[in-house]
């Protein structure tokens, strides 16, 4: 009698201890967010001086930009086009948030494949939920990658603007902001297209989406020395650096 009760007890407590999906990824979870707490901490530090000095120099539209990168960096999702000033700060919070998850997701890795390994290898439903699972640990990994803005730095941030590929008449300004954003003015000021722009492979080479429709109208902004060319579905337009 006492052997059989002994044997129930190992079979109840090995039950117990049978791992399972959401007991890894909440384990994983908590494991993060501990990780991360020093790290997250760091960036804000770092960051809310520079938010000070935007505003200090009345660039309110610039500081609640930056806000909501912070805000967006500290939930583990990428910033596209980081500010410039928060450029350097980002990259380092990058590279400090690879090494601080490390532990946490290979433990984690760990048990999935112990589970796969095992008996529950052969249950589908379960292999499922595991493959969601080691899914959001790889992205902990992928979310910290952040596009440059390689061409802003150097390239002139306002162009004028001409139809003609003589550039003779001019007929609005381009003007580019490190923060992402674009707008073209009409020189009588009877429109003014707004966009975004972002970095391609080539730094001379940039896209960009103005909301001229629902969809946005998608360009090319090609870099040409002190001449450029937009690219529009509805014809290339002509841009030269402004004196």
């Amino acid at each position: 009698m006492k052997h059989l009760l002994l044997a129930l007890l190992l079979v109840s407590f090995s039950t117990a201890l049978a791992d399972t999906p959401a007991k890894i990824a909440e384990d994983y979870r908590k494991a993060a967010t501990a990780a991360l707490a020093k790290v997250n901490e760091t960036l804000e530090k770092a960051t809310v001086p520079l938010i000070a000095t935007l505003v200090k120099a009345g660039d309110t539209t610039g500081a609640a930009e930056l806000q909501q990168q912070l805000k967006t960096k500290l939930a583990g999702e990428p910033v596209l086009n980081p500010q410039v000033s928060a450029a350097n700060i980002f990259k380092l919070y990058d590279a400090a948030r690879v090494k601080a998850l490390v532990p946490a997701q290979t433990a984690a890795v760990g048990r999935i494949e112990a589970m796969l390994n095992g008996k529950e290898g052969g249950n589908l439903e379960v292999v499922a939920e595991l493959g969601k699972v080691r899914a959001e640990i790889e992205a902990g990994k992928a979310a910290v990658a952040t596009v440059t803005t390689p061409a802003l730095p150097t390239m002139p941030l306002v162009w004028d603007y001409f139809t003609g590929s003589d550039r003779r008449k001019k007929q609005a300004e381009m003007i580019f902001k490190p923060n992402g954003t674009v707008s073209i003015l009409s020189t009588d000021k009877a429109r003014n297209d707004l966009g975004k722009w972002s970095p391609t492979a080539d730094p001379n080479v940039l896209n960009v989406t103005l909301d001229t429709s629902s969809d946005g109208e998608k360009c090319l902004f090609k870099i040409l020395g002190n001449d450029a060319e937009l690219v529009r579905p509805i014809g290339t337009r002509y841009l030269r650096v402004k004196p």
